[in-house]
């Protein structure tokens, strides 16, 4: 697995951290995710069939900054 599928940086929040999701349900992935309904969302790698580990999941702050 690559580095770069562990995390993303966004423009608004910075470093975001990938969680995998409890289920593959919609409302346990997406609405979870920090970049839901933005432009960011189509480059983040968050979908099982896009990743090398096969795991769905979203993209949130790990530890909020000090």
């Amino acid at each position: 697995m690559s580095p770069d599928e562990m995390s993303f940086v966004s423009e608004k929040y910075g470093k975001l951290d990938f969680f995998e999701a409890p289920s593959d349900k919609w409302k346990d992935t997406c609405k979870h995710c920090l970049l839901y309904n933005s432009e960011q969302c189509h480059r983040a790698c968050c979908m099982g069939i896009h990743r090398s580990d096969g795991k769905n999941g979203y993209f949130s702050i790990h530890q909020m900054p000090e």
